[in-house]
C-alpha cells in the first residue's frame, strides 16, 4: 500500500506537470508615426483609445506599431498576417484587399488652411469647389487620406494635380510657409493647433 501512496504524495507535493501556457496572441495595430504615445505604445488619438477599449472588452491584446502609411497599405495587400491599420479610410479601391469595421471615429469639421501669401486668393474664390479646382492655388493633400466623397471627387478633377505628402512625416506649417503649396484641407483642431503655435 505504501508503494501506491508514495507516488501520489510526491505528485501532490511537486504538483502535476502543467502545460506551459501559450503566449497571449496579440493583434498588431499599425498607425502613422507621430510624436508622443501612451504607456501601451498607442498613439495619442481618440480613435486609438476606442480601439483599445473594445479590444480589452473582447479579451484581445494589442501590439501597437508606428508604420509609414504606404507600408501599412502594402502589408494589408500582402495579407500575410492578421493586421489592423488605424485610420484607413474606406475607399472602393481599398475594399479589394481590406475589410473595414463600422466607422469608429467621425472626423470633425474640415477647413482650408492657407499660407498667408495665398489667403487673399483663396478668399476670393466663390466656394470650396472653385478653390480646390483653381489653377491659381496649389493644393496640398496627404497620401492615403480620404477627405470625404465630395472633396475626394473634386480633388480627382483638379488640374494640375495636387501636391502630395506623406501623412505623419510632413510638417504642414513648414510646407505652406516654404511655398511647397498654397493651402490644404485639415480639421478645425489642426488649424487651432497651428494658431496656438503661431
Amino acid at each position: 500500500m505504501l508503494r501506491q501512496v508514495f507516488p501520489l504524495l510526491i505528485a501532490a507535493v511537486c504538483g502535476w506537470p502543467r502545460p506551459v501556457p501559450a503566449q497571449e496572441a496579440a493583434m498588431t495595430v499599425q498607425h502613422i508615426p507621430m510624436p508622443g504615445t501612451e504607456a501601451d505604445g498607442s498613439p495619442k488619438l481618440p480613435m486609438a483609445g476606442r480601439v483599445a477599449g473594445w479590444a480589452r472588452r473582447a479579451g484581445l491584446a494589442l501590439r501597437w506599431e508606428a508604420v509609414p502609411f504606404k507600408r501599412s497599405l502594402q502589408d494589408l495587400q500582402r495579407n500575410a498576417a492578421p493586421l489592423c491599420v488605424l485610420g484607413v479610410f474606406d475607399t472602393p479601391e481599398r475594399r479589394h484587399f481590406a475589410k473595414f469595421s463600422l466607422p469608429i471615429f467621425q472626423e470633425e469639421q474640415q477647413v482650408f488652411i492657407a499660407a498667408s501669401r495665398a489667403a487673399p486668393t483663396l478668399r476670393a474664390q466663390p466656394g470650396a469647389h472653385a478653390a480646390i479646382l483653381s489653377p491659381k492655388l496649389q493644393l496640398l493633400v496627404y497620401d492615403g487620406v480620404g477627405y470625404g466623397t465630395v472633396l475626394d471627387a473634386w480633388i480627382a478633377e483638379r488640374r494640375p494635380p495636387p501636391v502630395r505628402a506623406t501623412a505623419g512625416t510632413s510638417n504642414l506649417a513648414t510646407m505652406l510657409s516654404r511655398g511647397h503649396a498654397d493651402f490644404t484641407i485639415a480639421t478645425l483642431a489642426a488649424l487651432q493647433e497651428l494658431q496656438v503655435r503661431g
